[in-house]
């Protein structure tokens, strides 16, 4: 009987120090400008709309529908403030990552989603193999679904963001999505 890696996820023990994937080198022209980097903060959202991807829009963060056909920035609950070391993918394999953090197959989709606002983003590994991916678990990255380290500026964002929440934080609720808490979450005093 042969052993046959299997995929696996393992949460990172703390901070990366892998280099910056945003770290590769100027292809610009020497004349042209660099764009500025855009600053790392926990204020957007990590929602990806499904039918946004299959249409080839970006993968910056999408804000969902609101029922009077404004906007609203949906906010997901943090599984844990760092990466999730994964190996063993596939190249082209699709993969469904959560993007609400409530999915108990983390960084994967588990459905958990569901009754909720959110929408797993549905990814294809890239053709080109690698070893190791560093998949973003904080749900805040801007380059879904690759850790891009915000996950070291965010605690403070999301605690500030709960603490202010008028929402509905009662045990029925799966998570409020306008500050992203569920139940379970403590909210101390800083």
């Amino acid at each position: 009987m042969t052993n046959t890696p299997q995929p696996t996820s393992v949460p990172a023990a703390g901070p990366s120090t892998a280099p910056s994937r945003g770290a590769e080198p100027d292809q610009q022209a020497a004349s042209a400008p660099a764009p500025a980097p855009a600053p790392l903060s926990c204020s957007g959202s990590a929602l990806i709309d499904v039918e946004d991807l299959a249409l080839g829009v970006g993968s910056s963060p999408a804000p969902a529908p609101a029922g009077d056909g404004e906007k609203k920035q949906l906010h997901p609950s943090v599984p844990f403030y760092g990466p999730c070391i994964t190996r063993s993918l596939k190249p082209g394999e699709t993969k469904k990552w959560c993007t609400c953090g409530l999915s108990k197959s983390q960084p994967w989709c588990d459905g958990s989603h569901r009754g909720t606002e959110f929408k797993p983003l549905v990814w294809k590994v890239p053709d080109t193999p690698q070893t190791i991916y560093d998949i973003c678990n904080c749900k805040y990255t801007k380059k879904p679904p690759l850790c891009d380290a915000t996950h070291m500026s965010c605690p403070m964002d999301v605690y500030k963001r709960q603490k202010a929440c008028t929402g509905p934080h009662t045990d029925g609720v799966k998570i409020c999505s306008a500050c992203g808490w569920t139940p379970g979450t403590m909210l101390i005093d800083l």
